[in-house]
């Protein structure tokens, strides 16, 4: 029987693996549809659909594939085209769930093939869903004018968040991390650059400093513009005044009344992200709403 799968259609990364196994012999083969077929308007006119209908005359002419064998085509989307084709072509195939050898055979080609690209080989061994779409894109963003070249660039999800706005600073890491410019560990407490963005939630990429050679911008990154959180409170301000003010005290974040009265303490990690930025000037305009007992919903807004 002959089987056919693909993997990395759904990598960030990459073109698009696809591979033919003969579960008779083991005989395998596997080939790439080219990252142009995701770079241009040839992704747009599914021309990447034609390719692996190129791909598989291949691999039958190396496997030797006759009308006579039994082939299993994966469901995927990527080989609509060729379902047509091998029907227009007599061949006797059927759509599958692809198991076993061959989805093993093709997955670790398309791993060998991203590290060949420079994707370091921890990053996708040691990792589950390792080729998820957040995950491939914090490894672009940490050098992204070079990285960006290995992308689908023409996917709507890298057009909604390949271009995300991000914070570049320099900064002191107070927990281990690796770099995702060069690979090696960063141990701390060690100057770092750091680089914050939000796309489904907060990311943070922490470099090296020679690894970093763009232009910094130090401005919060966006989750920190304007947000809310809970405050547990040690004192109700007084006549419910509105306007209160954040304060760094013993390297945490104190919110206080006009008169200098401490009402509450913003929790630790955010304590420590938001006295990072008031120490460099930036001021959060805060308001206390929904007042309990002894919490509260804080609401802040940078205003520069």
């Amino acid at each position: 029987m002959i089987q056919i799968d693909d993997s990395g259609s759904g990598s960030l990364i990459g073109g698009t693996g696809i591979g033919i196994l003969n579960t008779d012999t083991n005989e395998y083969y596997f080939d790439i549809i080219p990252l142009k077929y995701y770079q241009t308007e040839l992704y747009q006119k599914k021309l990447y659909q034609d390719y692996v209908i190129e791909i598989v005359k291949k691999g039958f002419s190396k496997l030797n594939v006759t009308k006579k064998d039994t082939i299993q085509v994966c469901q995927s989307y990527v080989f609509d085209k060729l379902r047509h084709w091998l029907t227009d072509n007599e061949y006797n195939w059927s759509n599958a769930k692809i198991e076993g050898p061959l989805q093993y055979k093709v997955e670790e080609s398309f791993t060998h093939y991203v590290i060949n690209l420079g994707l370091p080989r921890d990053f996708v061994k040691h990792a589950r869903f390792a080729f998820g779409f957040h995950r491939l894109l914090k490894w672009v963003f940490a050098d992204k004018e070079k990285r960006k070249n290995l992308c689908k660039t023409q996917w709507k999800s890298w057009q909604k968040w390949g271009n995300k706005e991000r914070s570049i600073y320099k900064n002191i890491l107070t927990y281990p991390d690796y770099c995702l410019k060069c690979g090696k560990k960063i141990k701390p407490p060690q100057k770092v650059i750091t680089i914050e963005y939000t796309t489904i939630k907060p990311a943070t990429i922490n470099l090296h400093p020679q690894c970093y050679s763009g232009e910094l911008r130090e401005f919060p990154p966006e989750f920190l513009r304007e947000f809310s959180t809970i405050i547990k409170l040690r004192n109700l301000p007084e006549n419910n005044e509105p306007q209160l003010f954040l304060k760094v005290l013993n390297n945490e974040v104190v919110v206080t009344s006009v008169q200098g009265e401490i009402l509450g303490i913003l929790d630790k990690p955010l304590s420590y992200k938001i006295a990072f930025w008031l120490n460099k000037g930036f001021v959060w305009q805060c308001y206390l709403k929904e007042l309990s007992e002894n919490q509260a919903k804080l609401n802040l807004k940078l205003i520069n």
